[in-house]
């Protein structure tokens, strides 16, 4: 949305935590208020669209050791709107994501990490914009390599 005045005021947090021996968990929620300053009336002191007023994630993972870390994570997002006169209210979206991460250590100071993920995987179409759906379910695979010269 193109607009000249808007003001956005909102809180995040996070928190990580080991639940059991190799359990760990993150979580994050963000509340946002955004308020569009309009010339129109119909615009003036509503919610920008497309931005959720709710939203946040969990991941477990479960870190056995370095080799293999499998990972589940669900996102949501709710309290959007389509439209700038918020007439049109965005269904809540809910996403599944899992994957393994993979670490290893070819010598001191270098080590690659694969990782192997299935993102949305419930193949949810949800609509980044009224008639425009957003990606279904997709598979990625990345590797990083790191080198520590100061080692």
């Amino acid at each position: 949305v193109n607009t000249d005045r808007a003001t956005l005021r909102g809180v995040e947090t996070a928190l990580e935590a080991r639940l059991f021996d190799y359990w760990w968990t993150r979580g994050s929620l963000t509340w946002l208020e955004s308020i569009h300053h309009s010339p129109i009336l119909a615009f003036d002191q509503r919610q920008l669209p497309g931005r959720a007023r709710r939203s946040g994630a969990l991941t477990v993972e479960w870190q056995r050791h370095r080799r293999a870390t499998p990972w589940a994570r669900f996102q949501w997002r709710e309290g959007s709107y389509y439209d700038s006169a918020n007439l049109i209210p965005a269904p809540d979206q809910h996403r599944w994501d899992l994957g393994v991460s993979s670490t290893f250590n070819a010598r001191v100071g270098v080590a690659w990490r694969i990782d192997i993920e299935i993102r949305n995987l419930t193949d949810d179409r949800a609509e980044t914009f009224n008639g425009f759906p957003a990606a279904g379910r997709s598979y990625a695979l990345s590797a990083t390599f790191t080198h520590n010269a100061a080692r």
